[in-house]
């Protein structure tokens, strides 16, 4: 099809072209709905610095026991950690039995797949 008027050419062009442009904005629409109402999207990620300061710790110190106690902490891309709600309750835990006087070999026992496994009996660590 030629078209002599190129205005013409503009309009039929733009005709044809706006239900397609609608379609992929609603599939775009829909994909960003669905990313969003993902729970493991909503989860929340934090950087080490922002989790060590929820925990009350230096930085080093969550990598420290991140190390020593084989914890599986997930990594972003680039190969940076990023923290969960469960990682940073997991150091909380961490850091009161460390208060109460246990060893880090002593958590490593009661950790069981880098998570804290709860003694019967027990209630808070």
């Amino acid at each position: 099809m030629s078209y002599e008027d190129p205005n013409k050419a503009v309009e039929d062009v733009t005709k044809k072209a706006a239900p397609i442009a609608k379609a992929a904005e609603e599939g775009v629409t829909k994909a960003v709905k669905a990313v969003n109402e993902n729970p493991s999207v909503k989860e929340a990620k934090k950087a080490v610095k922002d989790a060590a300061k929820e925990v009350n710790v230096e930085n080093h110190v969550l990598r420290y026991w991140e190390e020593e106690l084989h914890l599986p902490i997930k990594r972003n891309e680039l190969g940076h950690r990023y923290y969960t709600k469960e990682d940073v309750e997991r150091f909380k835990q961490i850091k009161s039995m460390k208060e109460r006087g246990l060893q880090l070999k002593a958590i490593k026992m009661i950790l069981k797949n880098g998570k804290i496994d709860i003694l019967s009996g027990q209630q808070e660590l």
